[in-house]
């Protein structure tokens, strides 16, 4: 079982930061993300200072963190909550109470009291505004970014 700083550091080598030469943002820097293409891609527009660049591409490597570790609890219990199996009325505690097991094993060494609590995994899973699983993803994920910078 890999630690968090191993996560983390596997999440940094997805993120760097280039400093602009000129045009209009000569001196800028420009936070760079690692695609699944094989090469980097801009995140977003260039930052006038270093630290405001250093700051993105930390809050940048701690989303793509938790996204990965988020996604794999999220596939775990899905896959343990067969959907046949239940009547329609048992099957949302039945998939809520999985979510919340799978992600306390997940995040059990950073968060021993768990990183989401009851109302945010509802809100991840039955929400009308989070309409897939990327966008619920995406949410607790900014979850533990918030965590994450205390």
């Amino acid at each position: 079982m890999k630690n968090f700083t191993e996560f983390l550091s596997e999440a940094e080598l997805k993120t760097k930061i280039d400093k602009l030469s000129g045009g209009k943002y000569d001196g800028w820097f420009l936070v760079m993300k690692w695609s699944e293409r094989g090469k980097f891609y801009p995140d977003g527009k260039p930052f006038k200072s270093e630290k405001e660049a250093k700051e993105h591409e930390k809050t940048l490597s701690l989303s793509s963190l938790a996204y990965d570790r988020i996604s794999k609890a999220w596939k775990k219990a899905h896959s343990s909550v067969p959907i046949r199996k239940f009547p329609s009325n048992e099957y949302p505690a039945k998939i809520l109470q999985a979510m919340k097991t799978e992600m306390d094993k997940e995040f059990k060494k950073e968060f021993p009291k768990g990183p989401f609590t009851e109302a945010q995994l509802k809100r991840s899973l039955f929400s009308d505004s989070i309409s897939h699983a990327m966008d619920s993803w995406d949410y607790l994920s900014g979850v533990i970014i918030k965590k994450g910078k205390k």
